[in-house]
């Protein structure tokens, strides 16, 4: 609940900076499993169906890697605290950066065909 909770405040943020067309991908871990009908009930495109452990291609896991480092250079203590750190932080990434996550997409995934499916560098 409290995952879905703060991925709720998150995603609402990065739904807000970008186009209204862009769709949000899962990646069908387990954790994730319940906040694809809490976002689609917010209103955000969601492609339920992406295959798993796929983060070279998802702009998501490459905002995740970004709103970590931040995080973590706050150092919260406790849960009400990470919240917290969440929240302020991934208001504070500049919308071009996360249309630069999104509009790398193409490039990704060809980068993912030419290497037959082996990892890549974002």
């Amino acid at each position: 609940a409290l995952y879905q909770a703060i991925l709720k405040d998150v995603v609402g943020v990065l739904h807000e900076k970008t186009d209204s067309n862009v769709m949000f991908m899962q990646d069908n871990a387990r954790p994730h499993s319940g906040a694809i009908e809490m976002l689609t009930r917010r209103g955000v495109n969601c492609l339920a169906s992406w295959p798993s452990l796929s983060p070279d291609l998802n702009p998501m896991e490459q905002f995740w890697d970004i709103l970590s480092r931040r995080v973590k250079a706050q150092n919260p203590w406790g849960v009400e605290e990470l919240a917290q750190a969440i929240k302020e932080e991934s208001a504070k990434i500049p919308s071009e950066t996360i249309e630069k996550l999104v509009n790398s997409f193409n490039s990704r995934c060809q980068k993912v065909i030419s290497s037959k499916g082996a990892a890549i560098k974002p």
